[in-house]
């Protein structure tokens, strides 16, 4: 190659190494748009803001980090309104997994959550405990719950799902008791969702996640037997901080990176005919 053609090359693979990490700096420099799914728990029901005040701080509680998104507005000191407002989910009180009469469920309502123009980076979806509390249909329930990721996956695609196992039950604690086999069938019902999440992102190619929450929080953790108290809910917001972080890039660095190699090898051919 001709001193000439080394700096065509030199050239031209400066270009695309800049376009490369420019595309990342880029990326990175947007806030990350999280949306926090799923009942009281997700609401905040004894702790005003929930799991996201220290899942917040785990972010450097810098609002160009992230943003929490949802149709719910509550929060808590810690989570600023300006200039971003931090208060927004989508944890419904009393909410199921899907709608039966006079309880409302999650699925009937995901379209229009979902279709606002929102548009989350990352859904933190924890769904069941009232199911599972209440004693319905509770066989059937890995199967609702596996309707529901679809239906998620498939109305955001681009979103990265993290679905977590649900909250340990105090039977002699719950003040919302229906009987003392609670935290049996919690566990029962626990034990179902990484089979389902591997299927649903193995078999079905759906962007989602586990992250196992339950085995972070103890009975000490709870408020009144079923909601977490301030302790039970840093420990979950550790725990989908370290979900989010685990989560490989879709596809973003191999792409650059095979791209970048693809381009580069493809001006080194091209130099070489000059």
């Amino acid at each position: 190659m001709s001193v000439k053609n080394s700096r065509s090359f030199g050239l031209l693979l400066f270009s695309t190494l800049a376009i490369i990490f420019g595309q990342i700096n880029f990326s990175a420099a947007a806030a990350l748009k999280i949306m926090p799914l799923g009942d009281s728990i997700t609401d905040g029901l004894t702790y005003p803001g929930g799991y996201r005040v220290k899942l917040f701080q785990n972010f450097g509680s810098d609002p160009n980090q992230v943003v929490f998104v949802g149709s719910q507005n509550n929060g808590h000191p810690a989570l600023p309104t300006t200039p971003v407002n931090e208060g927004y989910h989508e944890g419904h009180n009393g909410f199921i997994i899907k709608n039966i009469p006079g309880s409302p469920g999650l699925y009937e309502n995901i379209p229009s959550w979902l279709n606002n123009n929102v548009n989350p980076d990352i859904i933190l979806l924890m769904i069941g405990i009232n199911d599972v509390n209440f004693n319905f249909q509770v066989a059937t329930a890995p199967s609702r719950l596996g309707d529901l990721i679809s239906l998620i996956a498939n109305t955001k695609p681009n979103a990265a799902l993290i679905v977590g196992s649900i909250t340990p039950i105090d039977d002699q604690k719950n003040v919302y008791r229906y009987d003392s086999n609670g935290n049996a069938r919690v566990n029962a019902f626990n034990a179902e969702i990484p089979g389902l999440i591997q299927y649903h992102h193995d078999v079905l190619g759906h962007n989602v996640f586990f992250c196992d929450i339950n085995s972070q929080l103890s009975f000490s953790d709870l408020s009144d037997g079923l909601h977490p108290n301030v302790s039970g809910y840093n420990k979950m917001g550790d725990a989908w901080y370290a979900a989010i972080q685990s989560i490989p890039e879709p596809g973003t660095l191999l792409l650059l990176i095979t791209g970048g190699l693809s381009l580069g090898a493809y001006t080194l051919r091209r130099c070489r005919k000059l």
